[in-house]
């Protein structure tokens, strides 16, 4: 009697990955901040450096859920009502260029929703990263102040 195995084989993991891929229908883009110029000079007026330039880590297909409608306050402004953070689950593909270098601190915004026109413009920051040895999906999780 041959043993089965309860993990995919490469195929198989390929096969799944692109039926979770399938479900990616909306598209996103991934920033960081980059880092200051070191050899820049301070403003004098402001006594701030110049800008930081915005890195695009990722741009491409993906999938946004709420993985619950719970709210969390998360200070006395929150608990009164006028600001609370809500999760949102960001799913990428695994293998695509960019998705293995979202790190924590970066900003997801939602640039094109085909099945809820109210997720389109929504920013996210990566609270969460997913690494798994059989990952059908990078799932990044996220929180948005509302």
């Amino acid at each position: 009697m041959a043993l089965l195995s309860p993990y995919p084989t490469a195929a198989e993991l390929a096969e799944l990955r692109a039926i979770a891929e399938s479900g990616h229908v909306d598209e996103c883009v991934i920033t960081r901040q980059g880092a200051p110029d070191p050899d820049a000079d301070i403003d004098p007026v402001t006594l701030q450096y110049p800008a930081v330039q915005e890195l695009t880590i990722y741009t491409g297909a993906c999938k946004a859920q709420r993985p619950e409608q719970e709210q969390s306050a998360t200070d006395s402004a929150a608990a009164a009502g006028d600001w609370a953070q809500q999760r949102l689950r960001v799913d990428i593909p695994v293998l695509a260029q960019g998705s293995d270098q979202v790190r924590r601190g970066d900003v997801v915004r939602i640039t094109r929703a085909t099945h809820d026109p109210a997720l389109e413009g929504r920013v996210a920051t990566v609270t969460g990263l997913h690494h798994k040895s059989f990952a059908t999906a990078r799932r990044l999780n996220c929180t948005e102040g509302v």
